[in-house]
């Protein structure tokens, strides 16, 4: 029997610390316990797209927005994971699931706008990067993705005023 509060902390550290082998090892230990646990699975998905194991991430991240529906953040992610198993079509109507959520992270509306990048959907992108340029605008790299999003829409001046934005982030 496992002490579930300590296996618990355990896999928010190694989430936290990136460290991939050891999330999908902690979950492993918790989900027969927990099977129920939207968190648990969610980590646990990430962790297996991180190591580019998509089946075991598509399912945990799939068993994660049916345990909590709603999870802005929850649905990004599986939606960046279709996107990598080319399943496009899905990939967008879980980006847009997650967007009506309303996101206010960061981390999910550029997982989001990335997502969007994917499929093709440049005008949601844009509203994604922008909004994640809103709560970080000193965030370099979100800038840089807005301009790509504004250059695939044909805003050049738009793309070439963020780049701007970002160069002068990045030597600040």
């Amino acid at each position: 029997m496992i002490d579930s509060t300590r296996a618990y902390a355990k896999l928010i550290s190694a989430f936290n610390q990136n460290d991939w082998p050891r999330v999908q090892q902690r979950a492993a230990q918790l989900l027969p316990v927990a099977p129920h646990d939207p968190v648990v699975h969610f980590m646990a998905g990430v962790a297996y797209m991180q190591t580019q194991q998509l089946p075991l991430a598509l399912d945990c991240l799939l068993k994660a927005t049916q345990l909590e529906p709603g999870r802005a953040d929850f649905l990004a992610q599986y939606a960046r994971a279709l996107t990598l198993v080319r399943r496009m079509r899905e990939a967008r109507l879980v980006a847009d699931e997650a967007m009506s959520c309303s996101p206010n992270d960061p981390m999910t509306l550029e997982t989001l706008g990335v997502a969007y990048t994917q499929v093709n959907a440049f005008e949601q992108a844009a509203t994604a990067f922008r909004r994640t340029v809103a709560l970080m605008p000193g965030q370099a790299s979100s800038r840089f993705n807005l301009a790509h999003a504004l250059t695939a829409l044909g805003d050049n001046e738009g793309a070439e005023l963020e780049l701007e934005k970002g160069i002068r982030d990045r030597t600040s």
